[in-house]
């Protein structure tokens, strides 16, 4: 748990960093978007930025990844179940192959001086990790609330069957009391018999 508590505490105060990192890349800041104030301005160089916040982020989310799957393994579930939350919580690793070819990007794209087309390829990467990640920490959810609705289908398949059941032995109930007593031989019609002559 000391671990899980650093790497918290690690991801918090890097990302708090870097966003500041990112606001002021050049200073002014207008100078971002203004070439013509550029010679005037200290910008920092957006290759090594997007460096260095691509492999910050693929270490973290690999860590993510890996911790959550540890600690269930050691749970005390059966071992169907415990696979079964791995494979949904291995479903992370999407966005940690996301996290990997954005770091990819920045480093085959590090001499481009399309600055924009880099930065545009990085935040659509960013996006999708990002993405992937809320889908991720839903499913769990999502798992249980299918196995209500299939639960409760199943109750609902089961109420009716018992339903239909009584509702024909009601029927055999009420079609026996309302038969006339003389049908119950054949040959009968019914009618009172006349006692025989002497």
């Amino acid at each position: 748990m000391i671990a899980l508590y650093c790497l918290l505490g690690v991801v918090v105060t890097y990302y708090f960093v870097i966003m500041f990192v990112k606001i002021f890349i050049c200073i002014p800041v207008p100078a971002y978007w203004h070439l013509s104030e550029r010679y005037r301005a200290t910008c920092l160089r957006q290759s090594s930025i997007i460096i260095a916040d691509s492999t910050v982020s693929f270490v973290t989310d690999a860590a993510i990844l890996a911790f959550p799957i540890a600690l269930t393994w050691k749970l005390q579930m059966p071992t169907r179940k415990k696979i079964r939350v791995i494979c949904v919580l291995g479903l992370g690793g999407v966005a940690v192959a996301f996290s990997l070819l954005r770091l990819a990007i920045g480093i085959h794209e590090r001499g481009n001086r399309h600055n924009t087309v880099v930065f545009t390829r990085s935040i659509l990467t960013g996006n999708a990790e990002l993405g992937i990640g809320l889908i991720c920490a839903c499913l769990p959810a999502l798992t249980a609330f299918a196995a209500h609705n299939r639960e409760h289908s199943s109750s609902g398949r089961r109420n009716k069957k018992s339903q239909s059941s009584s509702s024909n032995a009601f029927d055999e109930s009420q079609l026996m009391q309302t038969q006339p007593s003389g049908s119950a031989h054949p040959g009968s019609t019914g009618s009172p018999v006349p006692p025989a002559e002497p």
